[in-house]
Parts: C-alpha cells; structure tokens; sequence
C-alpha cells in the first residue's frame, strides 16, 4: 500500500547519527532512505532491496544528495509505494527519488538512529490510493 510520511526530527548539538527509515519484508530484503550528519548528507539505499540480478549496474552503491542547511531539526516529507520513494527534506530544498524491485511487498517501516541520539518532534502517516 502506497503511503505518506510527514517527520520533524531533532538531533543534539554534540549527537552526528545515520538515521534511517528501513523498510523491510519477511525474505529480509530491504530498502532504507536516510541522513547521516556526519556528511551532512541525504541517502537512498536499495542494495538490499530485492531484485538486482536484471543489470550489474543497478543497485550497487548508496546515492546521495548533500544538505545545505546546517539546521539541527530535519523536516522530511515521503511519498512510498511498491517499487519507489521520494525525499523532499527541508521544505523541497532537497529531493530524492528511487526505485527498486522487491520480490515480496515490503510489510515493516522503523526508524533507526545508529551512531547517536535523535528525538522524534513529530511524525504522521498517511494511507494513499
């Protein structure tokens, strides 16, 4: 089911986590989208995703797309459905789309903080037809 997802996540001054949203399916596939604040950088992740066996170039490495702001509340909006997600982080200043091709529909989404502390400020979900 396609879904939407508004975030407002604060990190600490002396914190620098990756944080990510995983999604996931019972065939351990997965899919994660993110920030690490140690680049000061958005990622999309889908080396883990699914399908990659159609083309050796597909899938290989985590894309990026640098930040800006230097502001310590991350604002993301994110559109999901079966084989795509889109970023728009602060406010539309940075934006991301990617595919993939998972060989079961993803059933799990968390929010993960490695290397460091965040505090979620808000978080709504939205179904989408």
């Amino acid at each position: 089911q396609a879904l939407e997802l508004e975030l407002e996540i604060e990190m600490p001054a002396q914190e620098k986590p990756e944080i990510s949203l995983v999604l996931s399916n019972s065939k351990n596939e997965s899919y994660q989208i993110g920030f690490d604040a140690n680049k000061n950088a958005f990622f999309s992740d889908r080396t883990q995703s699914g399908n990659l066996a159609f083309s050796p170039k597909f899938a290989t490495k985590r894309h990026w797309a640098e930040r800006s702001q230097t502001s310590n509340l991350l604002k993301l909006h994110l559109f999901f459905d079966v084989a795509s997600c889109e970023l728009f982080a602060d406010e539309g200043e940075v934006a991301m789309t990617d595919i993939f091709f998972p060989t079961e529909d993803f059933q799990q989404i968390k929010l993960v903080a490695r290397k460091g502390k965040i505090s979620l400020k808000s978080g709504k979900a939205y179904p989408l037809k």
